[in-house]
C-alpha cells in the first residue's frame, strides 16, 4: 500500500447535524493513498460514533483509527491524533469545515513547495463563512472583507502572501507531527477553546515558525443563531485573556495593543456614558467607509456585517473584561489565595490519572 503523505484528524462530538457532509467531502475530496485518518469521538452521546464507525467499515484501501473518548476534552482529543500520527504532517478537519478538490490539491502541494523549511512546524489560511442565506452567514461573509471587524485575524482575513504569523486556526492548519509532539501538544486546561493558540505558543516558544498563506482556505459552515454566535465569541474573548495568563507573548504586538484598547474602553464607558455613543459613532464610520472602499455591495450585506461585527466585538470584549477582572480577583484577593492552593492540587492530583480511551483500527 503506498505511504499517506499527511494524516486528517478529525475530532467529532455529538456532530449528527454535521455528518453527512463531513464524511461525503472525506471520500470524494481526499484519495485513498493521499492521507490516513484518525477519528476521534470525543465522549458524543448521540449516534455521532456509531456512523462513524458504520462509513469507516465501508472505506476499502483507507488507513484509518477510530478513538472513543470517555470524557469530553477538546485539547486531549487533539493530542491524541498528535500521538496516534504516523505521517510526517497532520491536518485537524473540523466537522463543521470543509473543502473542495482544488483547496485541498492546494493544502498538499504546499508541504512540497520552497515555503517549507526545516524550522516550519505549521502554516494554514483562512475561514470562508458559508451555510444558507442567513444574517450571520451574509454578516461573516461582509466582516471578511473589512479590517474593523477581522482586525487581521486569520479566522475571517485571507492572507494576500506568505507571512509569518504568531497564531494559526485550528480547523485550518497543516502541523509538523515532530514539532507538536516535541512541545506535547495542546495545553489541555484551555478547553473548549484556546487549545489551538496554546499550541501554537508553545511551538513559537520552542523555536519553530508559524506560517498563512494565500489560496489556503476552508469553507467554514454556519448554521446557528446569532445568539449561539455571540455566547462563542464570549468564550473567545475569556480564551484571550487566559492564554495571556499563561503565554504573556499571546498579548505582544498589535493583540495586545487591541486588547488593552478594548479593556480600557469598557471601563472607561461604563464612567461616562456619553463616550459609548461616540465610540459607536466612529465604529460606524469607519467601517461604512472602508465597506464602500472594498468594492460595490448591496446595502444590506454591508448593514449585516456592520451589525454583527459591533455584537462580535461587543460580546468578545465582555468576555476579556469579564476575564480579566476574575484573574485579578484571584490574584490578589487573599480570601481567594487559600482555595486556590486546595483547587491547584486537586487538578495536579486529577492530570496524574490516565485519561480513559477506546481505541481500533480499519485497515485495508
Amino acid at each position: 500500500m503506498q505511504r499517506a503523505q499527511l494524516t486528517i484528524g478529525v475530532v467529532v462530538h455529538n456532530e449528527v447535524q454535521h455528518l453527512p457532509r463531513l464524511l461525503q467531502n472525506l471520500e470524494n475530496i481526499v484519495g485513498a493513498h493521499e492521507a490516513d485518518i484518525i477519528f476521534v469521538d470525543n465522549a458524543s452521546t448521540d449516534s455521532t460514533l456509531a456512523r462513524i464507525e458504520h462509513w469507516s467499515a465501508q472505506q476499502e484501501n483507507r488507513n484509518i483509527q477510530i478513538i472513543a473518548r470517555l470524557r469530553n476534552n477538546l485539547a486531549l482529543a487533539r493530542n491524541d491524533v498528535i500521538h496516534k500520527t504516523q505521517t510526517k504532517w497532520l491536518f485537524f478537519w473540523d466537522a463543521d469545515c470543509g473543502m473542495n478538490r482544488d483547496s485541498w490539491e492546494r493544502h498538499l502541494e504546499i508541504l512540497q513547495s520552497n515555503v517549507i523549511h526545516e524550522n516550519v512546524a505549521a502554516i494554514g489560511g483562512g475561514n470562508s463563512a458559508q451555510g444558507p442565506k442567513s444574517f450571520l452567514v451574509s454578516g461573516l461573509q461582509s466582516m471578511s472583507r473589512n479590517w474593523i471587524s477581522h482586525m487581521g485575524s486569520l479566522q475571517l482575513r485571507h492572507p494576500s502572501k506568505v507571512e509569518e504569523v504568531s497564531v494559526l486556526s485550528g480547523c485550518n492548519m497543516l502541523i509538523r507531527t515532530q514539532a507538536a509532539i516535541q512541545v506535547d501538544g495542546c495545553d489541555s486546561w484551555f478547553h473548549p477553546v484556546g487549545e489551538d493558540l496554546s499550541l501554537c505558543h508553545r511551538l513559537t516558544k520552542a523555536g519553530w515558525v508559524l506560517l498563512a498563506a494565500p489560496n489556503l482556505e476552508i469553507d467554514h459552515y454556519q448554521n446557528q443563531t446569532v445568539i449561539s454566535w455571540m455566547e462563542k465569541m464570549f468564550a473567545y474573548g475569556l480564551a484571550q485573556v487566559q492564554i495571556a495568563t499563561q503565554y504573556p507573548q499571546h498579548f505582544k504586538g498589535l493583540r495586545g495593543a487591541q486588547c488593552l484598547a478594548v479593556i480600557l474602553l469598557a471601563f472607561a464607558s461604563v464612567l461616562t456614558p456619553l463616550l459609548v455613543l461616540s465610540l459607536f459613532a466612529i465604529y460606524t464610520l469607519a467601517y461604512v467607509t472602508l465597506a464602500v472602499k472594498n468594492g460595490p455591495r448591496s446595502i444590506h450585506y454591508i448593514f449585516c456585517g456592520w451589525a454583527l461585527s459591533f455584537l462580535s466585538h461587543l460580546a468578545y470584549a465582555t468576555g476579556e473584561v469579564y476575564a480579566l477582572t476574575s484573574w485579578l480577583y484571584c490574584k490578589f484577593s487573599p480570601t481567594y489565595q487559600g482555595r486556590s492552593r486546595i483547587v491547584k492540587e486537586q487538578k495536579t492530583t486529577q492530570a496524574l490519572v490516565p485519561d480513559p480511551i477506546v481505541n481500533h483500527e480499519i485497515s485495508p
